[in-house]
């Protein structure tokens, strides 16, 4: 099947006969109920693969006015590399509509986002006609079947185990398990498994990805954060008890000045037009009270109350000291320390999580006025 991608510029017969039968199936790459014929989607997506190198994409999008996204692909030109494709295949396999698809997405500030939402389009809804699903030849790049009506371990197997979505980072299974479980129990809620749509399945990689993409920007805010608070004095912090490496222990902060979370996003994804933003606060889901709503649109999920706490918070327990008992007043302290270590850890990690929610909010806005604007 991938030999048909093999040529270079000049036209063969071999080209122009492909040429004119696939000019009657050109992609949109679309999900759920709408997505392109399975077949299809393999040969759209192994060219936009090879075509505009996604395994060397860098962490972040490029500032790039000239293509009206605001954004464009930057690659590691570091690597080997080769023309591959031509202009006329790139009208077939509608490689405009990928772009679209790509930067009118608010998380595409995020890092390494585009690069994980590619390996979530590479998650097919079910086999090919042949039943035989070809390698990318990239080991963190491949096709993977994952059915609607899958059971949770096809879903966390597929997700977590097997697709490499954000293996660039170091994001612990609990999490991921979290992140994944939460979506799946909001549609379970709703209706049996076995009446699950593509529509449902989009919606479920898609909150997986996009959730997980928050918690990886996230986690870089809050760590960088703490890491510029450089305290004046130097006091012992305890050693986290849990082995996640997502959070960790705070570095007391009460004699500096914390870092703006926001001014850090903003120094590492800057828009190319800055335009005013009112944050607004987002409330968790409530299954059970709200009206369920179709999957074709993004649901309200909480982002963030499904990331592990602290471990601090978690395991520090306060200490009742007896009156002559010494070694209870050391602990008391300690204990007291700890939970202000950990409250002053969850404030900047909130602000670190805010900022995230206002760069995506500000985003938003910009890509709708984009969309509103070419549409006049």
């Amino acid at each position: 099947m991938l030999g048909i991608f093999s040529w270079g510029g000049t036209e063969s017969s071999q080209e122009q006969k492909h040429i004119r039968n696939a000019i009657h199936n050109i992609p949109n790459y679309l999900e759920g109920e709408n997505e392109d014929p399975i077949d299809l989607q393999v040969k759209s997506l192994t060219y936009v693969f090879k075509r505009l190198k996604a395994d060397r994409w860098g962490p972040f999008l490029q500032a790039d006015e000239s293509n009206g996204y605001g954004y464009s692909m930057k690659v590691d030109n570091t690597l080997s590399s080769g023309n591959y494709g031509n202009d006329k295949l790139d009208v077939i396999y509608n490689i405009k509509r990928f772009e679209e698809k790509l930067f009118t997405d608010e998380h595409r500030i995020l890092i390494d986002f585009p690069k994980n939402k590619m390996r979530s389009l590479l998650i097919l809804s079910d086999n090919t006609d042949s039943s035989i699903i070809p390698s990318l030849g990239k080991e963190n790049f491949q096709f993977h079947v994952l059915k609607p009506n899958g059971s949770d371990e096809e879903y966390y197997s597929v997700l977590i185990e097997k697709s490499n979505i954000y293996e660039e980072h170091q994001v612990s299974y609990r999490t991921k398990s979290s992140i994944l479980g939460s979506a799946i129990r909001y549609l379970d809620g709703m209706k049996p498994r076995d009446e699950f749509t593509k529509d449902d399945r989009a919606w479920i990689i898609r909150q997986y990805v996009n959730k997980l993409a928050i918690h990886v920007q996230t986690q870089r805010i809050y760590r960088e954060s703490k890491r510029q608070a450089s305290p004046s004095k130097s006091r012992p912090v305890s050693r986290p008890t849990s082995p996640t490496k997502d959070r960790v222990l705070p570095i007391p902060i009460t004699q500096s000045r914390v870092p703006d979370p926001k001014s850090l996003l903003r120094d590492q994804t800057q828009s190319p037009q800055e335009r005013p933003l009112s944050p607004q606060k987002e409330r968790p889901l409530s299954p059970q009270k709200q009206r369920p709503l179709s999957p074709k649109k993004d649901r309200p999920f909480s982002t963030f109350k499904d990331i592990p706490k602290s471990p601090a918070k978690e395991n520090a327990q306060l200490v009742i000291p007896s009156p002559l008992s010494k070694t209870s007043s050391v602990r008391q302290s300690t204990a007291n320390s700890d939970i202000s270590n950990s409250s002053q850890e969850d404030d900047i990690y909130e602000q670190s999580a805010l900022a995230v929610r206002i760069r995506l909010d500000k985003e938003r806005k910009f890509i709708k006025s984009f969309k509103f604007a070419n549409q006049n």
